[in-house]
């Protein structure tokens, strides 16, 4: 592997990503999010990930999809 350059713009996919852009990579795929946005999605990625959190609480303790569905509106 070479290096070619540092900092610069590029484009994979026709997806244009920048210096200093977010990027999550899984088995599942890649998501870009632009520097400008960055604190406002990760907020609500936590935000996210805490309901998540509750519902699975929920459910071990015993409530149902439907009751925890209606409180929720995720699963």
């Amino acid at each position: 592997m070479r290096v070619e350059s540092v900092g610069e713009r590029v484009t994979f996919h026709g997806i244009e990503i920048s210096d200093g852009d977010l990027l999550a990579i899984d088995d599942d795929g890649m998501a870009v999010v632009p520097q400008a946005h960055e604190q406002e999605v990760l907020s609500l990625a936590r935000e996210r990930a805490t309901a998540e959190s509750d519902v699975l609480a929920d459910l071990l303790a015993g409530e149902t999809l439907s009751s925890v569905w209606e409180r929720y509106r995720i699963l």
